[in-house]
């Protein structure tokens, strides 16, 4: 059975292939895991169908998304929580930086509302 839509069925094989994490620091991990070419692969699949997938999720206050909405919803945050890794740092993770990415500790507050 799917877990989207009907027309985003197209996208079904990302949260197949885990894409659709419900929290920041499970996206974030899923980012640091995965080489560039599944990454890139993701963003540019993500980008070409980013207004149609906002725009269906818009229907719903972000704090009120139905159930069976939520995984395109955490597509949609997937793409933006790689898309740096593709138009910024071509890497999974930040290069030439010496600060260790697993002393990282994400606290989320409400709907992906983040407090550091």
């Amino acid at each position: 059975m799917s877990e989207l839509p009907q027309q985003f069925q197209d996208l079904e094989r990302y949260i197949a292939a885990g894409w659709a994490k419900p929290t920041k620091m499970e996206r974030w991990h899923k980012r640091l895991s995965c080489e560039m070419p599944e990454i890139q692969e993701f963003y540019d699949t993500m980008l070409e169908r980013l207004d149609d997938v906002v725009g269906h999720v818009n229907q719903h206050p972000l704090d009120a998304v139905p159930d069976n909405e939520q995984p395109l919803l955490n597509l949609a945050l997937s793409f933006m929580d790689i898309a740096p890794a593709v138009e910024i740092f071509g890497a999974p993770d930040v290069t030439g930086c010496s600060y260790d990415h697993r002393r990282m500790t994400v606290v989320e507050n409400g709907v992906d509302e983040l407090v550091w």
